[in-house]
């Protein structure tokens, strides 16, 4: 499971495309760690973000705990995934982890309209919207790889390596195996 995963978000994240994340609801343990492999993330005021793994007695396995370190720095990452903080939008927002907050029922939106620069030029004044020009694809596109080759690094390879290492050692065994117990039996 984690060499797939690490696998199929490192993919992810490479595709030559501008990717967010709109989380309206809940985003929990792997679902917390699918989102770190978006370029962005819109996030509802209601929704909430947790990094459960802690809990779980074990750790990230997916890639998420390196690219959470990318995203809102060590110390807060050390924070998130270490106290298993549940984040609200605002928490989120407030450490770099999301870049909007939107109204419940509007993430989607909110997330094309965020897109929307990467796709068309901003009107200059007097411009109607319908004189927009559309960005050079490939140019945006020769962006998203600069971004992606840079944090494609051979410590960002040796450092999933050991995350899943380390998953792997604790993901089944003792501790981990008591608490999903628990939490099928409630």
């Amino acid at each position: 499971m984690s060499s797939l995963m690490q696998d199929a978000l490192l993919r992810f994240s490479r595709l030559p495309l501008i990717s967010i994340a709109a989380i309206e609801g809940y985003a929990l343990g792997g679902g917390a760690e699918l989102t770190t492999a978006c370029d962005h993330r819109c996030m509802s005021a209601t929704a909430k973000i947790r990094f459960v793994h802690v809990k779980m007695a074990t750790t990230p396995g997916w890639g998420g705990g390196g690219r959470l370190i990318n995203i809102i720095g060590k110390t807060n990452a050390l924070r998130v995934l270490g106290a298993s903080e549940l984040l609200t939008g605002q928490q989120a927002y407030d450490i770099g982890y999301i870049d909007i907050i939107a109204k419940k029922g509007e993430t989607i939106n909110r997330s094309k309209e965020f897109l929307d620069p990467y796709i068309y030029f901003s009107p200059k004044e007097g411009e109607l919207d319908a004189e927009r020009r559309r960005n050079s694809v490939k140019a945006v596109r020769g962006m998203k790889a600069i971004i992606a080759k840079a944090n494609d690094s051979g410590m960002q390879r040796n450092f999933m390596r050991f995350e899943h290492t380390l998953f792997c050692s604790l993901w089944g065994q003792g501790e981990n195996l008591a608490e999903l117990l628990k939490k099928k039996v409630k």
